[in-house]
């Protein structure tokens, strides 16, 4: 669409047909009438690309009003940019925002106005809209992308007009990044002011939102509302400033950036008492489970001391009724008892020990065993004795009609003392001299009562032989 034309030497633009009466968008039939007239001379109005070609108005609807070409591709070398109908309509609401709130220069307001006619600048960067009465202009952006930091820097540096920055609605950014462009602007007016408007929107239904960015507590970037609603609730007075119901924008900017501050830090400090409690909470419930696993640590402790002294005292128990038994075993089979008692006292004792074989047979073996620990089977009525290679040797005592069974494994060494079919005699003596004994005790040497020259254990007629003399037998 063309929302504006040449005419001699001049821009006509479809914004000056139209005026506000109560809040609605309405056409001035003079100008309305005027734009005809120039139209219908088929030769008046121009492209304004300035490629020549003659342009005539299309005013059938208060909402599709707007300059086509004549002819149409008729001029393959126009190069006039095509502008979207909802840039058309935005800028109609804006011409009319502007007049409504500055009725005195509704016919003199003028469009595209570039930086150059205004200062000394040579850049042609443009105002949407001028007033000269009230050196004030709009800008306005249909996308953020064309904010171009030159520009806006140029319009404040060269100019002395009081400049509002305007942007399309669909251009406001709230995904928590930093609004480049946009911050442009709010770095120099303080706030964005969007314009929310559909292709087929008038002024009365158009509406305006003002907002800032700033960061909340966590660092986003966030778009904080400072008021909103239809545009004709906006007004513009002769200063430039701009008011909402009766308030500076300004003024309400600045309230709503300490709101948004104190909330902000309001949040920040809930955050921090509540971090601060968890943290606590986390502490307590750290030391409660701490103070449990003590109290099951000790708990463990104390089971295990209760049962090590109650696994003690059977143990002492057992000990004893075995003591008990041993004795009362010992008692009774009094022979068994001698040799337990002299095995005891014993290093070592050399003598013959049987073996039964797999074949039946049973061999003999010269050993000495060197005892190691001494045991009674008080079942099997044998002596049981462990040599220092943990070998082991069984000695079979029979007595009292106790009777040998057959109860060891081929291959064990052992002996059988049958004291079954005999008086009581001197077992010690019988045992010391079957077998060659060496006692654990430091041998003291005593004076021999019957010398033998052939001895080589005697010095100064005392024996210094540790085991049965075999002179004597004993």
């Amino acid at each position: 669409m063309r929302s504006y034309c040449l005419y001699k030497g001049n821009y006509l633009d479809i914004a000056d047909m139209y005026e506000v009466i109560d809040g609605k968008q309405i056409n001035i039939p003079e100008k309305l009438e005027y734009y005809r007239q120039l139209s219908n001379t088929h030769s008046d109005l121009t492209c304004p690309c300035g490629c020549g070609e003659v342009v005539v108005l299309v005013a059938g609807s208060v909402r599709k009003q707007h300059f086509r070409l004549l002819k149409q591709f008729a001029n393959s070398n126009c190069e006039y940019q095509e502008e979207s109908e909802l840039s058309v309509k935005s800028k109609i609401v804006l011409k009319c925002w502007l007049s409504k709130n500055l009725p005195e220069i509704k016919n003199e307001v003028r469009y595209r106005v570039a930086i150059n006619e205004l200062s000394d600048s040579k850049r042609r960067y443009e105002m949407t809209l001028y007033t000269q009465d009230y050196d004030f202009g709009i800008v306005y952006y249909r996308l953020s992308s064309n904010i171009k930091t030159e520009k806006v820097n140029l319009q404040k540096k060269y100019l002395e007009t009081k400049i509002l920055y305007i942007i399309s609605e669909e251009n406001e950014f709230n995904d928590d990044q930093y609004p480049e462009h946009l911050m442009k602007i709010q770095d120099k007016q303080g706030y964005c002011f969007y314009l929310k408007m559909g292709s087929n929107m008038l002024y009365e239904e158009a509406q305006a939102r003002v907002c800032f960015y700033m960061r909340d507590y966590k660092g986003y970037w966030k778009s904080v509302v400072v008021c909103e609603g239809l545009l004709n609730e906006y007004e513009i007075d002769c200063q430039g400033l701009i008011f909402y119901n009766g308030k500076n924008i300004i003024d309400i900017v600045r309230q709503k950036r300490e709101e948004y501050v104190k909330t902000q830090n309001y949040i920040l400090e809930k955050k921090r008492l509540a971090d601060e409690e968890k943290r606590k909470q986390e502490e307590e419930q750290r030391k409660w489970i701490q103070k449990q696993k003590e109290k099951q640590e000790a708990q463990k402790k104390k089971i295990l001391r209760e049962k090590a002294e109650a696994d003690r005292k059977a143990a002492e128990e057992a000990a004893l009724r075995k003591e008990e038994e041993l004795k009362e075993f010992l008692s009774v089979y009094s022979k068994l008892a001698t040799i337990y008692n002299l095995l005891l006292r014993l290093e070592s004792v050399k003598g013959t020990f049987l073996s039964d074989q797999s074949n039946g047979n049973i061999k003999r073996y010269d050993r000495e065993l060197n005892i190691k620990f001494v045991h009674i089977n008080m079942d099997r009525h044998m002596i049981e004795v462990v040599q220092d290679n943990f070998n082991k040797a069984y000695f079979i005592i029979l007595e009292k009609n106790f009777t040998r069974n057959k109860i060891l494994g081929t291959g064990a060494l052992y002996t059988i003392l049958d004291f079954s079919g005999t008086k009581t005699l001197d077992i010690e003596q019988y045992f010391t001299t079957t077998y060659i004994c060496t006692y654990k005790e430091k041998y003291k040497a005593l004076e021999c009562t019957q010398p033998t020259i052939g001895c080589q254990h005697l010095i100064n007629n005392k024996c210094t032989y540790k085991q049965v003399c075999r002179f004597q037998g004993k």
